[in-house]
């Protein structure tokens, strides 16, 4: 039976439940046609496991792409096919995660993934629903993920640092962690910070937004491998970052003014064999010490990226002091942001740049022009 002699099967079936009463013909008729749909199987159930798991694959995204939960690209669209689909692709072991705020639905899909790697990103209550020491949403998810710990490989957590600190024994998987603790308590979790400590042997990307816990993570990380790193740190945290990282490849730093004295910048920093690309920007508003960036002289020989506010560059000469960072003969790409002085200096100290861009500073708090479009103005 094909797919269309199903379809007039079933308008058949549909014409004889009206038609009553049934004689002894059309009675065996329909015991026929209902037989025979009975036996028919839909060519997607013939398929074998191994090529309708290939379909999934092919379907989805590849990691670290993530689907959507609903869509035409999703996996939920192929549960919905059939019931042989729905077993198959839930026993599936690369089936993607799902996440959800029901810890119900979260526990029961951390079920069905078994024992492959999890990804996914847990983000911390809204200042709103933040009580001082409390955090009840977040511990309500947060403590599912702690039972499978050793399966995490690229986690996002906005956790307060107590939340934190549960998370124990080794993490082999971990390959990529992005960690903030700004919008929480700073008071919270200083005075037992000694007791904190993660054991992530393979871990590579790091994007650590610590606020004022930046000490307690100093004997926590693996920094030697740190391939990429991004994050909000005060400048002497920066400089400790930049000063340990000897496998850094990439690294996009916020620096914040701290208030720790400058002098406890180590310089000049360890020679960074591997970063190709340098971003250090700041939201002060205002210029800086230009300590870190001197620390960073003859520190950076295969920088083909750089990006830096000319506020970390000191008010004297910070064409100059630009001059520093960059090796010697430097042919890469270079921006300036938050720049006052003219895109000439820039260029006569730099000619043979691949490309040199220099943003000049706008200050948040100016006046902003107002324009009427008379045009669009009526009057009745």
């Amino acid at each position: 039976m094909s797919f269309v002699q199903t379809a007039v099967a079933r308008a058949r079936l549909s014409q004889l439940a009206t038609q009553l009463p049934l004689s002894d013909s059309m009675v065996v008729e329909r015991e026929t046609l209902q037989q025979a749909l009975t036996d028919y199987k839909y060519p997607v159930l013939t398929l074998p496991s191994e090529v309708t798991s290939e379909i999934f694959l092919h379907f989805l995204p590849s990691y670290p792409k993530r689907a959507s939960l609903n869509g035409p690209s999703s996996p939920s669209l192929l549960l919905q096919v059939c019931r042989e689909w729905r077993d198959v692709k839930l026993g599936h072991q690369d089936t993607p995660a799902v996440y959800a705020r029901n810890q119900r639905f979260l526990v029961e899909w951390l079920e069905r993934s078994k024992d492959c790697p999890l990804s996914g990103q847990l983000s911390g209550a809204s200042r709103r629903q933040i009580d001082g020491s409390k955090y009840p949403l977040i511990a309500t998810l947060f403590d599912p993920l702690l039972h499978h710990t050793p399966r995490w490989q690229d986690m996002g957590l906005e956790l307060p640092f107590q939340q934190l600190q549960r998370i124990t024994g080794s993490l082999p998987t971990l390959r990529n962690l992005y960690l903030s603790l700004e919008r929480f308590d700073p008071d919270q979790g200083v005075k037992s910070s000694q007791n904190f400590a993660l054991q992530t042997p393979n871990l590579r990307k790091l994007e650590l937004y610590p606020g004022r816990y930046f000490d307690s993570f100093k004997s926590v990380f693996p920094w030697s491998q740190i391939t990429v790193f991004s994050g909000n740190l005060y400048e002497h945290d920066a400089a400790h970052v930049l000063g340990s990282v000897g496998a850094l490849e990439e690294c996009f730093i916020n620096v914040m003014d701290g208030t720790t004295p400058l002098s406890t910048i180590a310089s000049p920093i360890p020679p960074l064999h591997h970063l190709n690309s340098l971003s250090l920007e700041t939201y002060s508003g205002g210029p800086m010490a230009d300590t870190l960036v001197k620390a960073l002289a003859e520190a950076l020989p295969a920088l083909q990226n750089l990006t830096v506010s000319e506020f970390l560059l000191g008010e004297e000469d910070p064409v100059g002091t630009l001059s520093l960072m960059c090796p010697p003969g430097y042919t890469g790409h270079i921006t300036v942001s938050d720049a006052h002085r003219e895109a000439d200096e820039y260029e006569q100290a730099f000619p043979h740049v691949k490309e040199l861009v220099v943003e000049p500073w706008e200050d948040p708090s100016a006046d902003r022009t107002c324009t009427l479009n008379l045009s669009t103005l009526f009057i009745s």
